[in-house]
């Protein structure tokens, strides 16, 4: 009889403690994510962050569609740089890009595009040199894109026999062709 009340209390002592160690286990999981969150929003960025993670923040964000034409976004991502703020760029399949940064660097973020239309202005050719889209400096899909129509261009000048697969260059139209001329 002894034994079968020390095995109910044990088994009632053993209950309590599991009980007490799962809310343990939810209240620390719990606060830890409430922290894990909370440090997620509250992230400070300086310079060119993940869109994803950029956009998570809780600040208020100024979101700006830029159209990138032959000039690169990289003047500009240096530009921004110098100023420690947090900024991201998202390229869209059209070819339009998309820059967001908080709100509150609205006026450091103009004042950045005031000076990079000023360096243009004082040296449009040496600035173009620098910040032109060059072979190096494009990105992959642009490559694609660019060797795609430089082959076109090259079938467009190669004719085909098709009977002895051939591959000649079309001859100029001025050269006679009949031969040895006299």
């Amino acid at each position: 009889m002894e034994e079968q009340q020390i095995i109910v209390q044990m088994g009632r002592a053993s209950m309590v403690t599991g009980e007490l160690i799962f809310k343990l286990l939810y209240f620390a999981f719990s606060k830890g994510y409430e922290w894990y969150k909370d440090r997620g929003a509250n992230m400070q960025f300086t310079g060119e962050a993940d869109w994803n993670k950029f956009m998570a923040t809780a600040d208020q964000k100024e979101v700006q569609k830029l159209l990138s034409n032959e000039v690169n976004l990289e003047a500009l991502k240096r530009e921004l740089g110098q100023y420690g703020i947090g900024f991201s760029f998202y390229t869209h399949d059209g070819g339009a890009t998309t820059l967001a940064f908080n709100l509150k660097d609205k006026s450091i973020v103009e004042h950045a595009f005031k000076d990079l239309l000023d360096g243009i202005k004082r040296d449009p050719v040496g600035f173009n040199e620098r910040n032109l889209k060059t072979e190096k400096n494009r990105t992959p899909e642009e490559k694609l894109k660019y060797y795609k129509q430089m082959e076109q261009e090259k079938i467009k000048d190669l004719k085909v026999n098709l009977n002895t697969k051939n591959f000649q260059k079309e001859p100029p139209h001025n050269v006679y062709k009949g031969g040895m001329e006299k």
